[in-house]
This record gives structure tokens, C-alpha cells and sequence, in this order.
């Protein structure tokens, strides 16, 4: 059988466990199972007045309720925090993709896809404002982005 004075001191090991919880030395299920354990002790416990026993309970109540409101603030920082690395892995991608030349191939695939038109066009351009090298101008653009 517990008694009031165990009861609160039980409450006050909680609120310092919750602390611990919200700094991450703690797990939440840890917290969640000495809220077990104390509801249990309180259905043993002995007050020394009704109006004691409910005071324990209405801070036990508010403390549950604490818990809650803070599980809820770490998902939605968790959330926030998931969202903003999405955000910059999708940034970061996003550079290493303009950073990285253009396969061989797409040339090609060009040349299929226009029915060849490409490179009457490529061959005029060339004949009237000279030889010019593609590649290297995609590879000054690449390093310029690397540059960003």
C-alpha cells in the first residue's frame, strides 16, 4: 500500500523523467510506463484526506496531459524537420544534376527524335558561324554550376 507522500514523490520523479524525455535522454515509452506504474500505485494508495488524494490525482492528470502536448510538439518538429531535409536533398540534387554533363547518347537520341533534322541544323550553324565545340560549352556550363 502506498501512501500520499510516496504518490508525490512518484509525480515529482515523473515531471523530472519527462524533462529528460523532452532533452532526449529518455524514450517517451519509458515515460508512458511510470504513468502505468503510477496509476496502479494510486489505486492502492492511502490519503490522509479526499481532498489530498484528488489534488494528487487532478496534478497527476495535468501531467498526463503535459506528456501529450509534448509528444505532439516533438512529431510536428520531427515533421518540420523531415520536410526541411527533403527540401535540401532536393536542392542539392537538383545542383548535382545541372553540375553533371549530358551523356553521349543524348545526341543521338536528338538526331531520332527530330528524324535527323538535328544535325542539318547543327551543320548549317556550323557553316555559317563555324566549327564549335558542344561539348566543351556544356562542360563550361556544368562547372559554372559546380561553382553555385
Amino acid at each position: 500500500m502506498t501512501d500520499g507522500s510516496e504518490i508525490k514523490g512518484l509525480l515529482d520523479s515523473l515531471e523530472r523523467l519527462i524533462g529528460e524525455a523532452e532533452r532526449c535522454n529518455r524514450t517517451w515509452k519509458e515515460v508512458w510506463n511510470e504513468i502505468k506504474s503510477i496509476n496502479q500505485a494510486f489505486k492502492g494508495s492511502k490519503f490522509p484526506t479526499v481532498r489530498e488524494r484528488q489534488a494528487a490525482w487532478d496534478r497527476f492528470q495535468a501531467i498526463i496531459a503535459e506528456v501529450k502536448a509534448s509528444q505532439e510538439r516533438a512529431k510536428e518538429e520531427f515533421a518540420a524537420r523531415v520536410s526541411e531535409s527533403n527540401s535540401h536533398l532536393s536542392e542539392i540534387l537538383s545542383l548535382a544534376r545541372r553540375a553533371t554533363p549530358s551523356s553521349e547518347s543524348d545526341g543521338v537520341f536528338l538526331a531520332l527524335i527530330t528524324g535527323g533534322l538535328s544535325i542539318v541544323i547543327t551543320q548549317v550553324l556550323e557553316t555559317l558561324l563555324g566549327q564549335f565545340d558542344d561539348r566543351k560549352f556544356e562542360l563550361i556550363a556544368c562547372s559554372k554550376a559546380m561553382g553555385e
